[in-house]
């Protein structure tokens, strides 16, 4: 099975919204613009609390959105666990919100054409310039930038000539020119972090071409990513400088979909591959270095799960799944895997400031992560 080369899930919203401070309903007053990128579906089954409920709430908030796509037949008759659902969103103000209306811009104009946009004089008739300042609150307000994976046969605005992509930070492909700012990105700030690395992804794998395979033609997954080898090359680095540094993945117990089946059963080996590249990495630096640690000292993979007790008045389902079955053991333990779908990145830099890397945009999936934008 290989990869494909790419997959555009987009959760975006860029609206008009009332400048801070302005008076309502005053005629004349210039907008702004608010955009929202993130993780979350706007789909069933995706609406969760930070409770993260399996079964109190089958019979209120999720009567009609039941979701649980790992076991065969689940359904809310046979009743619960449902699947809990660990995501992120984020509402952008300022320039970095029109970052985001240009990049819907562009991907319109590839698929669709001018029509139905709103010229830019239309634009500096209706909004206050995007280098204003729209909040009042000095407090609150972040260095942001706007990063992507994608190419031009998604976007417009994408130069053909290759020397001109490169000028602009571009990546030439054998066919396109791709904009991977998102993996540039990561790249900086793994290498700029100090004292640690915390991680979310749906999914980790990639940098193949390190991968110690001779059941697998390498070539073949294409999970070529630099994002898994930099970290543990990071590691490595602060091992030899005698520095305490830790990194800490979260991500799902198996992506979602049947645990047995072939596509799930194929990303859980890549995933494994791509960790034990990365475990053979440090516990290389750490027999060099002959001190008494263990590899996950300093690399640590963790899943979120939720186990609930049952309570009085609870949901009672109509049907029951069939005996001996993963569905009828999770719903005789009580507890199920969150689904982390969540995509970030957040670390401690030398100078003490914080990054954080987040966006829908970046799965640890293959070439240039899954092209998102």
């Amino acid at each position: 099975m290989k990869l494909q080369q790419c997959s555009l899930i987009t959760k975006r919203l860029v609206v008009d919204s009332q400048v801070a401070g302005a008076a309502t309903g005053q005629q004349g007053q210039k907008r702004t613009i608010l955009s929202f990128v993130g993780g979350i579906d706007l789909c069933d089954g995706r609406y969760d609390t930070q409770e993260h409920p399996l079964f109190s709430t089958l019979d209120t908030v999720h009567k009609d959105d039941f979701h649980q796509p790992n076991f065969p037949g689940a359904s809310i008759k046979k009743g619960g666990p449902r699947e809990p659902w660990h995501d992120i969103h984020c509402k952008l103000e300022g320039s970095v919100a029109w970052d985001v209306l240009y990049n819907f811009q562009q991907r319109w104009e590839k698929q669709v054409g001018n029509q139905l946009l709103f010229s830019s004089s239309k634009l500096d008739e209706y909004f206050v310039p995007r280098s204003t300042v729209v909040t009042t609150n000095e407090n609150e307000t972040w260095n942001v930038q706007l990063f992507r994976s994608i190419d031009g046969g998604a976007a417009s605005g994408f130069p053909p000539d290759p020397e001109e992509a490169a000028e602009l930070g571009l990546v030439s492909g054998k066919d396109n020119i791709i904009d991977r700012s998102i993996q540039d990105a990561y790249i900086s700030a793994i290498r700029r972090a100090k004292n640690f690395i915390y991680i979310e992804n749906q999914y980790f794998l990639g940098s193949s071409y390190g991968w110690q395979a001779s059941d697998i033609v390498v070539e073949d997954i294409g999970a070529l990513h630099l994002i898994p080898k930099e970290l543990s090359l990071k590691i490595v680095s602060k091992i030899e400088a005698g520095e305490r540094f830790s990194v800490y993945v979260v991500i799902p117990m198996w992506p979602e979909g049947i645990p047995e089946s072939g596509s799930v059963q194929a990303i859980l080996d890549w995933q494994r591959r791509t960790m034990e590249m990365m475990y053979a990495d440090i516990a290389k630096a750490i027999q060099r270095k002959r001190i008494q640690a263990n590899p996950r000292d300093y690399l640590t993979f963790f899943c979120l799960g939720n186990r609930e007790g049952k309570k009085d008045m609870e949901y009672t389902p109509t049907e029951a799944p069939e005996p001996d079955t993963d569905y009828a053991r999770a719903q005789k333990a009580r507890r199920f895997m969150i689904y982390v779908h969540a995509k970030m990145m957040i670390g401690k830099t030398s100078n003490l400031k914080y990054f954080v890397i987040y966006d829908q945009f970046a799965e640890f999936y293959n070439n240039y992560f899954r092209c998102r934008t």
